[in-house]
């Protein structure tokens, strides 16, 4: 469902905690744990059907579940309209992320006064509704009771939680901050340490005890497959709510606090993963070979390649290893490296199929660069404007893989076999030329 960018600017700054769990008895503040995505999608405000959480009489995309305050369905942002918002926001676009004085915003966020807009936060009202109470005051009262101040009702009885540690007792609450205090009773007296971790990191209890997060916090972490999770701290330690469709991963977003609850936490990509589009190179690009450095004209056409990295698509410097790229290599002929360039054999010699050569078969130009695979994905075999010719066979590259053709025709003379360019007689390329195969017609048929 597409809705327009400049209602989607709304988006993370009005979402609100739409999941949380409970803490325990002895806890200082509880919320609810809807684990399966049916209870997620009711828990937002809608009805599940199909598979699907339906907001507002609408049935969201594949994953999605209601705008914790329009009931509606999430807003989703066409990728173009965004990267031109962002700009004329004053920042700079890539992919989902807009980078705002500096620092990368939140998915599909754009700056405000030039910078990235404060995350949404959860206020004590919504909090006390979605643990089942209703507000009293600044109270919230959980089955006719007001509870102490700070207070949520317990979702496992929908009273109000036990009582705090008394001065003289040992246990754990949470104070108006949601960090844990500790308090540890021995003969000689009592001691209130507030919870943290070894790096100082403030966390909530877990019973009677310090926990390992603070709670409402809200984290992504990649599985073992590298499928994002987005987790909540509720009761000091981290639950899952959702997995990220579609096997993405998480954005690399740092946030630390209740605030981070209406973040958008998947990416766009898997961790890891490749995709591969042909594409002119900008600009005169040096670069350095093996023992020498090469300048690629503007406008050469190559294969580029992205990779997933914390989410997002990243495209690879055209002389990146992962990228189609073989110039790092040794090019002698006859040295362990010579053998790893993408070749063919012609007539018993090896032709680099990622080189050009000229009409009498001599190496013209050395970019060492290779067009797309087919699949979209990997690299090819050979360079976008690869030719070769000999004898009666022609060798060119064709959607990443070289492709033979068989010089059959003769000339006005009666000569059959290679002509100019490293092409076939012109008699020869009429059909290839007049089909769709032909990728670097310019140079073969003339054009």
């Amino acid at each position: 469902m597409k809705k327009s960018l400049f209602a989607a600017t709304f988006l993370l700054a009005s979402l609100g905690v739409w999941a949380c769990d409970d803490d325990d008895s002895s806890s200082g503040s509880t919320a609810i744990a809807p684990q399966t995505f049916d209870a997620l999608c009711e828990s937002s405000g809608g009805t599940f059907a199909n598979g699907r959480c339906v907001c507002a009489g609408v049935t969201c995309d594949s994953g999605d579940l209601c705008n914790a305050d329009t009931k509606a369905c999430p807003i989703h942002v066409d990728p173009d309209q965004f990267k031109t918002a962002c700009t004329e926001s004053g920042g700079t676009p890539d992919g989902s992320v807009c980078t705002c004085d500096g620092k990368r915003c939140a998915a599909w966020q754009l700056c405000v006064s030039n910078k990235c807009p404060e995350p949404a936060k959860p206020d004590f009202s919504q909090l006390c509704s979605y643990s089942g109470g209703v507000m009293s005051g600044s109270l919230c009262r959980c089955d006719g009771e007001d509870c102490e101040d700070g207070m949520l009702c317990n979702t496992q009885n929908g009273k109000c939680p036990n009582r705090p540690v008394s001065p003289g007792e040992s246990g754990c609450t949470n104070d108006a901050n949601g960090v844990g205090q500790l308090r540890t009773c021995t003969a000689d007296g009592c001691t209130t340490q507030s919870c943290e971790l070894d790096d100082g990191t403030k966390v909530s209890c877990r019973g009677n005890a310090c926990g390992t997060c603070l709670n409402y916090v809200s984290s992504c972490e990649n599985g073992a497959d590298g499928n994002g999770i987005v987790y909540m701290c509720r009761d000091g330690q981290k639950k899952p709510l959702y997995t990220c469709s579609d096997g993405v991963s998480c954005l690399n977003i740092d946030c630390a606090d209740t605030g981070c609850i209406g973040v958008e936490w998947c990416g766009e990509c898997h961790d890891g993963d490749f995709v591969c589009k042909n594409g002119n190179v900008p600009e005169n690009t040096t670069l350095s070979t093996y023992d020498a450095t090469v300048t690629v004209p503007a406008g050469t056409i190559i294969g580029m390649r992205s990779k997933c990295v914390d989410g997002m698509w990243k495209q690879l410097a055209l002389d990146d290893r992962e990228n189609c790229y073989y110039g790092y290599l040794n090019s002698r002929q006859g040295t362990e490296d010579f053998a790893k360039y993408p070749q063919i054999t012609v007539n018993g010699n090896p032709i680099v199929s990622v080189w050009n050569y000229d009409a009498r078969g001599h190496v013209s130009t050395n970019y060492s660069l290779a067009a797309c695979a087919e699949n979209g994905v990997d690299c090819g075999e050979c360079a976008y404007s690869f030719s070769y010719c000999s004898d009666q066979k022609w060798y060119t590259c064709n959607n990443g893989r070289v492709l033979e053709l068989a010089c059959q025709n003769t000339d006005q003379h009666g000569n059959v076999g290679c002509a100019t360019a490293n092409s076939c007689y012109a008699y020869s390329t009429e059909s290839y030329c007049k089909g769709d195969s032909c990728q670097n017609c310019k140079a073969i048929c003339n054009w």
